[in-house]
């Protein structure tokens, strides 16, 4: 299959991001920084183009302005992107009112490219793969929807829809966020359909008054309780979702230990001046960006371009955004600080790593730990 020619890629890029807090104030979700010098939607854009898949509609909402000037037209990732806000018709003009009612309402930039499949995926993941394979199960079993899949901590599985497979692959059931999971395979909101096939899904789904236009609440389940075929295909390399704050400071440390595939990911952030140390600076298993300043103890972090990290601070287990500075005799651990923010000479600020619940400073605001004291 020359996926180039029959697949277009739909990417939902458009979420506001709140269990982010603070690091999504004045950006989409997809445009925030990762491991240094990457932002999250890298990911899947060098997913697409190294699967040879060109034609990318991106699906746009919540502040727009910073992804869209990022990725422009896209061939930093050897793709064509298209972006994809909401829009106006006669009928009036409203927000995409769920996932399922985003690609209903974009569905036509698939078929203006004469595409045989659709190919959805989410732009908030971390995790390197070919969708070859994907695509390749989809057609092979004459499937209806294709979910891609991967096996989770069973213990974290109640964060995600949830799927039952039968002997050959096919889903036998699926639930969105269980409180008691059946299984610890989890969706990882990626889905192939034929083009066609997609179009009478969702004007089944935009006409039922009860849906909540989702694919995890409605579309999915509804497909496999009237009969169709839908088939899953497991992913067995690394894979986050970091839509919570949680979740990205564990991937983040992750990149930082080796763990997470940043080989060969594509960016098109700009080439910096390297990082300096002071006298008095030293760092140990860092991942760190251009143009920072180490004066103070780093340990397990990741430091953005243009950081200062001054005389006598201390940061362990955490993320620094850029541009921001930590002034003398700071002390964090396991945190994250957004953009441009200062965390004051003396400060104490300590995250929780097991509740997943970090402190973060940004944009005037600290977001506190439950479970720790933060003093600023």
């Amino acid at each position: 299959m020359k996926a180039q020619h029959k697949v277009a890629a739909l990417i939902l890029a458009g979420g506001e991001g709140r269990r982010l807090g603070g690091l999504t104030e004045t950006q989409a979700k997809p445009a925030v920084p990762f491991a240094g010098k990457y932002r999250i939607v890298d990911f899947v854009l060098t997913n697409l183009g190294k699967s040879g898949i060109t034609n990318v509609g991106i699906i746009t909402q919540y502040r727009p302005f910073e992804l869209s000037e990022y990725i422009g037209n896209g061939e930093t990732w050897k793709i064509i992107a298209s972006f994809l806000p909401p829009y106006s018709t006669r009928e009036g003009a409203e927000w995409y009112k769920g996932t399922a009612d985003a690609v209903y309402r974009n569905l036509e930039y698939s078929e203006r490219k004469g595409s045989d499949y659709t190919l959805i995926v989410s732009a908030d993941q971390i995790y390197s793969c070919d969708y070859t394979d994907l695509l390749k199960t989809h057609v092979e079993n004459n499937a209806d929807v294709t979910i891609y899949a991967v096996k989770v901590d069973k213990k974290d599985a109640s964060r995600f829809g949830i799927l039952e497979c039968n002997e050959n692959g096919e889903i036998t059931g699926f639930e969105e966020k269980p409180s008691e999971p059946k299984s610890d395979l989890a969706s990882m909101g990626i889905y192939v359909y034929d083009t066609d096939k997609l179009r009478e899904v969702l004007e089944e789904d935009e006409k039922d008054l009860n849906s909540s236009h989702d694919f995890g609440k409605d579309v999915i389940p509804n497909a496999i309780k009237n009969g169709k075929k839908a088939v899953c295909c497991v992913y067995d390399g690394y894979w986050r979702d970091v839509g919570t704050v949680g979740s990205y400071l564990d991937a983040s440390l992750d990149a930082i230990e080796g763990l997470c595939p940043l080989s060969g990911i594509m960016t098109r952030e700009r080439s910096y001046p390297p990082g300096r140390r002071g006298d008095k600076g030293s760092a140990r298993r860092c991942i760190s960006a251009g143009n920072c300043y180490i004066n103070g103890s780093v340990e397990r972090s990741v430091i953005g371009r243009g950081v200062r990290i001054e005389e006598g601070a201390v940061v362990k287990n955490s993320v620094i955004f850029p541009g921001a500075l930590i002034e003398k005799a700071a002390k964090l651990d396991y945190c994250i600080v957004a953009d441009n923010s200062v965390v004051c000479e003396n400060s104490v600020l300590t995250g929780d790593r097991t509740s997943f619940c970090p402190a973060v400073s940004g944009a005037g605001l600290l977001f506190r730990s439950e479970s720790k004291e933060v003093i600023s």
